[in-house]
C-alpha cells in the first residue's frame, strides 16, 4: 500500500518522499512551505479524500491561495517546486527571502549594527554616547538590547544599576525613554 511504502503526513510529503528518492533537507523546506501555506490560510494546501488523491496534487503545479500576500507568493512557489534543486539552496536563504519579503531582514540588521555602534562606543570608553545610541533600539528590541545596556550604565558607574534589582532600573530606564 502507499502508507507502506512512505513515511510522513501525506499533506506536507515532498514529491521525492513519493517516489522514494533519496531525502534531503530540501524536503524539508517544501514541507515547511506547505506549513506556511496552511499558517497563513487556514486550509492544507494538498487536500484530497484519500492519500492517493493527495500524492497526485503533490505533483501537479501549485496554486496558491489569492489570500497569500503577493509578496511571499514566490518564495512559497519556489519553496514548493516539484524538483528539489529548484528550491531555495538552503532553509536560512529560505528564512532569509521571508525576511525580505516582510522588511524583518532589514530590522535585524538595524539592530545588528547599533549593537556593535554601542559596543565600540563602550570600548572607547563612552558609556553615556551607548546608552544614548541605544534609546530608540531599546523601544522596539528590549531584550536584544539589556545586556549591552546594563553593562553602559554600570561602566558609568550608576549606582542603581549596581543592585541586584536589575529589573526595577530597567523599567526605570525605560520609563524614562518614553
Amino acid at each position: 500500500s502507499l502508507a507502506s511504502m512512505s513515511a510522513g503526513t501525506p499533506e506536507y510529503m515532498a514529491p521525492e518522499m513519493w517516489e522514494l528518492k533519496e531525502v534531503d533537507p530540501a524536503a524539508d523546506q517544501y514541507s515547511m512551505a506547505c506549513m506556511i501555506s496552511e499558517m497563513l490560510t487556514g486550509q492544507k494546501l494538498f487536500d484530497g479524500e484519500n492519500t492517493p488523491i493527495i500524492m497526485l496534487k503533490h505533483f501537479k503545479p501549485v496554486i496558491l491561495p489569492e489570500s497569500i500576500s503577493p509578496s511571499l507568493k514566490p518564495i512559497l512557489q519556489k519553496a514548493l517546486s516539484t524538483a528539489p534543486q529548484d528550491r531555495f539552496y538552503s532553509l536560512l536563504d529560505m528564512q532569509k527571502a521571508f525576511g525580505t519579503a516582510t522588511g524583518k531582514e532589514e530590522d535585524g540588521k538595524k539592530l545588528r549594527q547599533g549593537l556593535e555602534i554601542a559596543e565600540l562606543l563602550l570600548a572607547q570608553g563612552n558609556p553615556d554616547k551607548a546608552i544614548i545610541s541605544l534609546k530608540d533600539l531599546f523601544k522596539t528590541e528590549p531584550l536584544s538590547v539589556k545586556p549591552v545596556l546594563i553593562r553602559a550604565l554600570v561602566i558609568r558607574g550608576d549606582q542603581k544599576f549596581r543592585s541586584e534589582n536589575l529589573e526595577s532600573a530597567m523599567q526605570d530606564y525605560t520609563d524614562a525613554c518614553k
